[in-house]
C-alpha cells in the first residue's frame, strides 16, 4: 500500500514536473510570438512610415513639377503674345510705310476719260489729285484700324491685339497715263460713299479749213 501510494506520488510529481515544463515552454512560446509581433509591427510602422515620407516627397515633386509647368507655359505664353504683338507692330507700320496702288477703273470716250477711284473708309480731304496734260495722279492714305480704336477706347480698357488684318492701310497712290492730251481746266471730281468719280475732258483740236490758193 505505502509502495503503491510512494508510486502514484511519484508519478504525480513526475506530471506536475511535466505539466509544469509544459507551461513554462507554452509561456516562453507565447512570449516569443508577443515579440516576433512587435518586431512584425515595428518593423511595418517603419516601411508604412517611409513608404509615407516617399508618397509625401513624390507628391511635393510632382506639385512642384506642375506648378513651374504652369508657370513655363504662362511664361511662354505671355513671351508668344508679347512677340506677336511686336511682330504686328512692326507688320503694321510697313504697311504704313510701303507704297501701294489704288484700285480704279478707266472708261474711254471720244471726248472724255472716266475714272472711278475705291477709296473706302476715308474722307475726301484725305484724297489728293493732281494732273498734268498727260496724267493724273491719285493719292490717298488709309488709317490702320487698330489706330481707330486706340483713339477712341476708354482708358480702362484692354491692349487691343489685331487678329485679322485685310483691308488695306497706309499710303497709296495711283498714276495714269493717257494717250491723249487732257483739259486740266475742265477736270471735275466728285466724293460720295467711298468712291471718287472723275470725268477728264480731252483736249479737242479744232478743225480749221485750208484754202487753197
Amino acid at each position: 500500500m505505502d509502495e503503491k501510494c510512494t508510486i502514484d506520488t511519484t508519478i504525480k510529481n513526475t506530471q506536475d514536473k511535466v505539466d509544469s515544463k509544459i507551461n513554462d515552454g507554452k509561456d516562453k512560446v507565447d512570449q516569443k510570438i508577443v515579440e516576433g509581433k512587435e518586431k512584425v509591427d515595428t518593423k511595418i510602422d517603419e516601411k508604412k512610415e517611409k513608404f509615407n515620407q516617399k508618397l509625401d516627397q513624390s507628391k511635393n515633386f510632382a506639385d512642384k513639377m506642375a506648378t513651374d509647368l504652369s508657370k513655363g507655359v504662362d511664361d511662354l505664353f505671355l513671351n508668344v503674345k508679347s512677340a506677336q504683338k511686336s511682330i504686328n507692330n512692326k507688320i503694321n507700320d510697313y504697311k504704313k510705310t510701303l507704297i501701294k496702288t489704288l484700285n480704279t477703273d478707266v472708261i474711254e470716250s471720244k471726248k472724255t476719260y472716266y475714272i472711278k477711284v475705291s477709296v473706302p473708309g476715308i474722307n475726301k480731304d484725305d484724297v489728293d489729285i493732281n494732273a498734268g496734260d498727260y496724267e493724273i495722279n491719285i493719292k490717298a492714305d488709309f488709317p490702320a484700324f487698330i489706330d481707330e480704336i486706340e483713339n477712341k477706347k476708354e482708358d480702362n480698357d484692354d491692349d487691343l491685339e489685331v487678329l485679322v488684318e485685310e483691308i488695306e492701310i497706309g499710303h497709296c497712290v495711283k498714276k495714269i497715263k493717257f494717250e491723249k492730251q487732257i483739259d486740266i481746266s475742265s477736270i471735275t471730281a466728285k466724293f460720295q460713299n467711298g468712291v471718287i468719280f472723275i470725268t477728264i475732258p480731252k483736249v479737242q483740236t479744232p478743225k480749221q479749213k485750208i484754202n487753197v490758193e
